[in-house]
This record gives structure tokens, sequence and C-alpha cells, in this order.
């Protein structure tokens, strides 16, 4: 028997008409085996002992406790339950629940599935551009392919578990109850460092190949004879705002005709290129004056010879 919340009743009943049921919730009834009867609205008698029993179990058990998640509360319950609850005569049996339950009740009980039923809330969001999924405040890694995508979010009790539009697995985080968290998968962060390098690497080969006709057979020299062919590119396509596109395509085509596949080639073509463009032939520079000619040389002293020859 249940009252007429969104999480077990979408329409309630009227006029003589059945309740709509949630159809979450209706399948975790199908999958237990039990029936769901909703309430009348507006008619709190329909469920009088439902009522009173939530009202003994908060005032007797949850009342002072602090929210907890339900790995820590239950051991806490169990044992109120076997001290408590269940060994308490009931005034309106007259016994005690646990002598009836093991009378009558227990006989009636079946086996629970072998496995349990998946609960979820499940949610349609969307990854942002940092490749997060917020929820409850707190934030959950995906891997990098999936960043601004619309996923689906299942919001299990003790985990978050991710996926495409069409099922596809695409992340799984125990669940966080704390507020503003971020929970990060490892490998994610590797994924997106290895996604982000070839991201701009794939924008450093478009930019290289636009520089002229030669540029993608440049690329491929780069390819056969350099294994770290990325860093030449970039390091050749920082050339241009140096040297202007149209001198460092003229570069790799003469790197290219002499088969020469490495940025160090094609900057000394251009620095090559840039001083013979800004050197000019010095003038010759003829000294006509005859009075340069003239040299003055001071009157030698020979009195050094006087003095060797009295000595």
């Amino acid at each position: 028997m249940v009252d007429n919340c969104k999480t077990a009743v979408i329409k309630s009943r009227r006029n003589g008409d059945q309740a709509v049921l949630n159809e979450n919730y209706a399948g975790f009834a199908d999958y237990y085996n039990f029936s769901v009867n909703a309430c009348t609205p507006r008619r709190p008698n329909e469920k009088g002992r439902i009522e009173k029993a939530i009202h003994y179990i908060k005032e007797a058990f949850l009342a002072g406790r602090e929210p907890s998640t339900p790995a820590a509360i239950n051991p806490a319950l169990r044992v109120w339950l076997e001290n408590t609850a269940n060994v308490r005569t009931q005034r309106t049996t007259g016994r005690r629940p646990v002598d009836l339950f093991k009378e009558k009740e227990k006989a009636e009980l079946k086996c629970l599935p072998t496995a349990p039923h998946p609960c979820a809330a499940t949610l349609n969001v969307v990854a942002n551009s940092c490749c997060r999924v917020t929820i409850a405040d707190n934030r959950y890694s995906i891997p990098p392919q999936f960043a601004s995508t619309r996923l689906v979010l299942h919001r299990y009790i003790d985990r978050i578990a991710l996926s495409t539009t069409k099922g596809e697995y695409v992340a799984n985080h125990n669940r966080s109850f704390a507020r503003k968290d971020t929970i990060v998968d490892a490998e994610h962060i590797k994924q997106q460092k290895y996604f982000t390098n070839r991201t701009q690497e794939n924008r450093h080969i478009a930019t290289f190949l636009t520089l002229g006709r030669c540029a993608q057979q440049y690329l491929d020299g780069l390819k056969e004879k350099r294994r770290d062919y990325p860093n030449h590119i970039r390091k050749i396509n920082t050339q241009i705002e140096i040297f202007g596109r149209d001198a460092v395509a003229r570069a790799l085509d003469d790197a290219h005709e002499h088969q020469a596949y490495a940025a160090d080639y094609v900057f000394n073509l251009l620095h090559t290129r840039q001083r013979m463009n800004h050197s000019s032939a010095s003038p010759l520079t003829l000294v006509r004056n005859a009075d340069l000619l003239n040299l003055e040389l001071s009157e030698p002293s020979l009195n050094v010879y006087d003095k060797e020859n009295k000595s």
C-alpha cells in the first residue's frame, strides 16, 4: 500500500479509474513479486497502520540520529529490530512480532531473487567540456571522447553509472554523499592528456598542410625520417609568424628537393635567405688625395751608436 508520491504513482486513481504507477517502481514490484495498492487521494484512513508504523520508526529509532549512509545505519537498525521493535508486544495483535513472524508469516514468504534489483534514479545529463558530469553538487569524471555530449546518468544507492543514450558504457564511480566533491578516475585523466595531445597535434598538422603544394610530401618525409615528427612540425609552424607563410613554403620546397627532412634544415634556409636579402654590396672607396700618401717621420737619434763606440 502506497501513497500517491511520484516515486510510486504518476497519476492517482479518481472516479473509479486505476492509478498509473511509476514505471521504475512497477518494475521493482514485478522483480520482487509483490503487488502495489495505491491509496485514494485525501483518504489517510486507508493507510492508518502504515502511518502509525512510520511514526513509531521515526520516534523510536531515527530521532536524534544524524543522517547517514545505508551501510552505516543498517547495522544499528538490525540491533534495534532484534532488541526493541520485534520483541515488544504489539498493541493491535497482542503478540510479539518476532513470535508471530515465526508462526505464520515466515512460511508464506518466497525466496528472493539471486541478485538485487538494480534500483537507480535515471537522469538525462550533459557532460561539460572539461569531461565532468555534475549531480547533487558533485562532479564525476568521464572519458574525453564524451565531453559536451548527452549522457544517461544512473544514480544507485552506492554508485553513479553513466551510459550513452544508446546504452553504451561510459563510466562507473562510487557515489559521494559529500557536497562540491570531485570524483576522478585516474584512467580518465590519462586518456584526457592523450586526447589533448592528439588534438593539438592534429591542429598543428592542419596548419602545416596549408604551407603550399609541397607540404604533404614534406610531411610524409618527416614521418619516414623522424620519429618525433610532431615536434618538427610545431617548430616549423612557429616560423610562420617570423618569416611569413610564403617564405616558409618556399623553404619547404627547397628542403624537399634536397631530401632534407628536419626543422633545422628549414631554419637554415630561412635564415640564409634573410641574410642575403638584407646584405648589400659595400661601396669601393678609392683614395685620390695625394696628401694622404705623404708620411711624416720623426728624425732618428744616433746617440745610441756613439755610446757603443766609446765603450
